[in-house]
């Protein structure tokens, strides 16, 4: 299985006018996790206006409190199209992260318990001669 290599934790985009630096954080990450919902929704956060809208605004707020998700009411001039594409491939590459990771774990642990599970059946068979 090959090595996954983790995103860049921060990208910087003119926003408001002014360099913003974003921070993937896990409760930034975890807000678009919300959005997105599942790993085979992923394609949708590029062509669906209210997903995609949904994930700059988690990535643009300042801070959540606990308990609440990121977000921001985006005024026009705010970010350029630009930008907001740069934000959303940011997002996409995290997420994508994410599901490939817990994939790969996931396979581990079936690979794990299939060992094990042979491992009893052998167990058992030697006991029984």
């Amino acid at each position: 299985m090959a090595e996954l290599t983790s995103p860049e934790p921060r990208v910087t985009v003119k926003y408001k006018g002014e360099d913003k630096t974003i921070f993937m954080s896990f409760l930034r990450l975890n807000s678009c996790l919300r959005l997105v919902g599942s790993m085979d929704r992923m394609g949708m956060m590029m062509v669906d206006p209210d997903i995609g809208e949904g994930i700059i605004r988690v990535l643009v707020a300042p801070k959540g409190g606990a308990g609440e998700m990121f977000e921001v009411e985006l005024e026009d001039e705010d970010l350029s199209p630009d930008d907001f594409d740069k934000l959303l491939d940011f997002a996409r590459e995290h997420l994508t992260y994410f599901f490939v990771k817990r994939l790969q774990t996931a396979s581990k642990t079936v690979g794990d318990l299939e060992s094990m599970i042979e491992a009893l059946k052998l167990s058992a068979a030697g006991s029984e001669n």
